[in-house]
């Protein structure tokens, strides 16, 4: 992402999905998924609240077991809330999270170009 100069946001949803080959044509692809994790990160990606940044990747909390959300502890550092936790794929210790947000945090008054470097600042293999 970072080497192509673009940015992603990305939701994940717990629950069972099923993806469908179908058939293609160079004219048409359709592939499909199917189930309620599809449609929950989905939907969140698009309109949860709060919106969710290019370079973000957050975990909906939502129909996550006990057993599984409390293996996740460790995300609940940083800006993560009651209906999300943030996965920092570019930092590579929870210590930096904190650092990497107040990079990150006036993303709204960066230019593409900045947001990218904020990314790319707290990447450990680009450190």
């Amino acid at each position: 992402m970072c080497d192509k100069s673009f940015t992603l946001t990305t939701s994940i949803a717990y629950g069972c999905f099923k993806f469908q080959d179908r058939i293609e044509t160079s004219y048409i692809r359709k592939n499909a998924v199917y189930g309620n994790a599809y449609v929950t990160s989905f939907l969140d990606n698009e309109n949860g609240t709060p919106k969710i940044q290019p370079g973000q990747c957050r975990i909906v909390t939502r129909d996550i077991p006990d057993s599984v959300l409390n293996n996740l502890e460790f995300l609940r550092s940083g800006s993560s809330n009651d209906e999300h936790y943030y996965y920092y794929w570019m930092v590579d210790r929870v210590e930096d999270i904190n650092e990497f947000e107040e990079d990150y945090k006036d993303y709204d008054d960066l230019a593409h170009k900045e947001v990218l470097g904020a990314l790319r600042k707290h990447m450990y293999h680009y450190t």
